[in-house]
């Protein structure tokens, strides 16, 4: 039982790290594109 909490758990984090990662490389990427057609 303690098993499938913790593997739910992390199943979590890792789910919530990918939006945060993905979240930032398209803030960064938007930023990149707006500052080069500044240009």
């Amino acid at each position: 039982m303690q098993r499938g909490g913790a593997y739910a758990m992390s199943e979590i984090f890792v789910n919530i790290m990918t939006t945060a990662a993905s979240g930032c490389l398209v803030a960064l990427f938007a930023h990149w594109l707006r500052k080069r057609n500044n240009k």
